[in-house]
């Protein structure tokens, strides 16, 4: 057997189950905040850590709900799918050029608040709002497609991001702020996150 590659699983695996448990404890305080107030669930929360073939593989969790008159979202970003990053990469590979990230494996949270003019779609079609979560650090969107300035990304600084009049597909209103993911140690800064997502 060989130890080398045993060990490196072993600390892969607990590296990922490490970001499962930091997103389920965030997505537990939201609700646990949100418990004298209605919380609508729209998406998740959910997530993967998949090797579909050999040629791709995606890492992320996803959360996104409605809390005082609001639609928002939490996303941990880990390993991006190589589907969309050999496809419409450019502005995403100049957004996280602009923060000095890995493209392929950025390791970020965004979160923020979903804005949509079509809500009937929104509300009903799933591979919509997981697209949102993709667009908003402007991944899979073509080159044809101006949703914000690659320029216009920093670390906890929010963003607006948005289309006039395009496919409802891409994503219409939304305002996002992201943090490196290693930045998410404890349950202080858990709450520092919650609270940010709550009060945007």
């Amino acid at each position: 057997m060989d130890e080398g590659a045993a060990q490196a699983i072993r600390q892969a695996d607990a590296f990922y189950k490490n970001i499962c448990l930091l997103f389920e404890d965030t997505c537990a305080l939201v609700q646990e905040k949100c418990l004298s107030e209605d919380i609508r669930n729209l998406q998740g929360p959910e997530g993967n850590f998949a090797v579909w073939h050999s040629k791709d593989s995606e890492s992320q969790r996803l959360y996104i709900f409605e809390a005082r008159n609001k639609i928002r979202f939490i996303r941990f970003l880990v390993k991006v799918s190589d589907t969309k990053f050999r496809g419409s990469a450019t502005k995403y590979k100049a957004v996280c050029a602009r923060l000095g990230i890995d493209p392929v494996a950025p390791l970020i949270v965004t979160w923020g608040i979903f804005e949509p003019r079509d809500a009937v779609r929104f509300a009903q079609d799933a591979g919509c709002r997981r697209h949102w979560a993709d667009n908003v650090v402007l991944l899979d969107v073509p080159d044809s497609i101006t949703l914000a300035n690659p320029d216009s990304y920093d670390f906890d600084t929010p963003v607006l991001v948005g289309t006039e009049g395009i496919d409802s597909w891409y994503c219409e209103r939304a305002t996002v702020k992201i943090r490196g993911l290693m930045k998410i140690r404890d349950s202080h800064d858990i709450e520092a996150l919650v609270g940010d997502v709550l009060g945007m």
